[in-house]
């Protein structure tokens, strides 16, 4: 999927492959370095090439998981994944997680991606329900999910600990039709 940004840029979607595999970790290292927002910082991110392939190739074959990236000329600069269970009476339903580089806040990156998720979503027959946990200070996100939809389901109490603060961890949620 192709798409241009609120300044000109074209943003490009597609389903990671495992040729993505050293880039993903490239980027997610920078991003883990930047943003508050992501359960892990940089220095407890050690996936190897190896073990980023094998994560990008159960994406692929599981029906009821995705993991895209978002380019902006051939770099990535957004990433989101949807995970769900094997198990009958949890496999409906995927939780996602979605990142963009800093450079690129605000641009409306993760919109184009949530779109393209929730498009992924509705063609799907498995998946019926997506949910989300995100930082109470992650203010941006938690009002795009909720202008795309997804109501607040709970919270979880000092859940999430960065620099020295506990923030509560608010869980979203949105039923597929």
């Amino acid at each position: 999927m192709k798409c241009k940004l609120r300044f000109g840029e074209e943003l490009s979607i597609e389903e990671a492959t495992i040729k993505d595999a050293e880039h993903i970790i490239n980027y997610i290292k920078i991003v883990a370095a930047e943003t508050p927002f992501l359960s892990f910082d940089a220095e407890e991110f050690n996936t190897s090439v190896e073990e980023e392939e094998n994560i990008i190739q159960q994406h692929a074959i599981a029906p009821n998981q995705l993991m895209i990236v978002a380019r902006i000329k051939e770099q990535i600069v957004g990433l989101l994944n949807i995970q769900a269970s094997s198990k009958k009476r949890l496999k409906h339903s995927g939780e996602f997680g979605i990142s963009v580089s800093k450079e690129h806040w605000n641009k409306g990156i993760g919109k184009h991606m949530m779109h393209y998720l929730l498009n992924w979503a509705k063609e799907n027959t498995i998946i019926k329900k997506i949910k989300l946990r995100t930082s109470e200070n992650n203010i941006a996100a938690i009002k795009l999910y909720e202008k795309l939809g997804f109501q607040h389901e709970g919270e979880i109490t000092k859940d999430f600990f960065v620099d020295g603060v506990y923030y509560n961890t608010i869980v979203m949620g949105m039923w597929i039709e």
